[in-house]
């Protein structure tokens, strides 16, 4: 799974020069993990593999904080944008980074790099770590370092 992962990345960066294009935001995909869901308008296998990677963070969030409670235990939303411009406008995003945790959305936002590695799933994981531990603990901020 990872290997076809970096394939596509590595074959979405070099169709940038007219090969495969990614969608525009109205025609984002969704995937569904255990407990994050992912919408994205860059590739459906990217989704994938972010679910996945966030799905297995997940077990790390809970043996460091403890559980959700049942009635914050719902997938936490995350969306993926192909392009800065799209991040910046349609998740309010924030200027100089590459992703953010809105907790009046409850939402993860990122910018996908294209396949060079400087976004990476490990700011994707940052963020899901916010979310989840805002909704552990409501009301506390995380420290920025998580």
């Amino acid at each position: 799974m990872r290997l076809l992962a970096l394939l596509l990345i590595t074959t979405a960066t070099l169709a940038g020069e007219g090969g495969l294009d990614p969608h525009p935001w109205d025609e984002a995909t969704r995937s569904d993990g255990r407990h994050f869901s992912v919408t994205t308008n860059t590739f459906p296998e990217l989704a994938t593999s972010l679910v996945t990677h966030l799905d297995a963070a997940y077990a790390h969030f809970e043996r460091r904080f403890g559980p959700l409670p049942p009635h914050r235990s719902r997938r936490m939303e995350v969306w993926l944008f192909r392009a800065k411009e799209e991040y910046l406008t349609r998740a309010d995003g924030v200027r100089g980074a590459l992703g953010h945790f809105d907790a009046a959305l409850d939402r993860s936002a990122l910018i996908w790099d294209g396949g060079t590695g400087e976004t990476g799933w490990p700011i994707a994981v940052h963020e899901a770590c916010h979310h989840y531990f805002r909704r552990r603990f409501p009301g506390v901020l995380a420290p920025t370092w998580y």
